[in-house]
């Protein structure tokens, strides 16, 4: 299974998703590799990281850009199982690329109008991806929510997406709140499971990839 990781705005937080979705594939499947795509290689900084503080299980990853990075990751995929491909934010060759033949797509977004205006333009960036891969699957997540409920910004974004009614994108039932765990682990080549001080941040993941895994 290809998962990429990507959107056209920057800062939403998809190399956080896609490191600790890395970790929640290999344990529960067994086989990944981390493909960091990005121009700013934070997902391989992160594994260098984790290799350095000797982190286990080790987490392999590797850098692609340019103009092969599509039959990179096709030839990649015959050798592992599972593959994390994290693009930049930004409409990139990398993030077309990757889009074309990936599985299933994670669109993180914050829960703001600029992130919101980006909506449009990447579902008709997947409508012209479906011409070549009909069966990707685009989810945009909410990412970084507020976590007092007196604050409504995510509701707002839910209702914006609903009316919009996009055609090749749905809305990913979980959200991701903003909690300072994923910052502080990070530092450290660490994810939300394995440092094991915020229950509410590992269950939100879990319901994210069961959704994005079982659809």
């Amino acid at each position: 299974m290809i998962i990429l990781t990507g959107g056209e705005k920057g800062g939403t937080g998809k190399t956080t998703l896609a490191t600790n979705l890395a970790l929640m594939r290999l344990q529960r499947d067994g086989d990944v590799l981390l493909v960091d795509a990005d121009p700013q290689p934070n997902a391989s900084s992160w594994c260098a990281s984790r290799d350095f503080n000797k982190i286990t299980p080790r987490i392999l990853s590797v850098q692609k850009t340019g103009k092969d990075i599509r039959d990179d990751v096709r030839e990649l995929s015959t050798k592992y199982r599972n593959i994390i491909l994290d693009t930049g934010g930004r409409d990139s060759f990398e993030l077309r690329a990757g889009l074309s033949v990936a599985d299933v797509a994670i669109v993180p977004i914050c829960p703001s109008q600029f992130d919101l205006w980006t909506l449009a333009k990447f579902n008709d960036l997947v409508c012209e991806i479906k011409v070549v891969n009909p069966n990707l699957r685009t989810y945009i997540c909410l990412n970084q929510t507020p976590t007092n409920p007196a604050m409504k910004q995510a509701d707002k974004a839910r209702e914006f997406f609903e009316r919009s009614e996009f055609e090749h994108i749905q809305l990913a039932k979980t959200q991701i709140p903003f909690r300072i765990v994923y910052q502080n682990v990070a530092t450290k080549g660490k994810t939300v499971h394995e440092a094991k001080i915020d229950n509410k941040a590992e269950n939100e993941l879990d319901a994210l990839y069961e959704e994005i895994i079982n659809g």
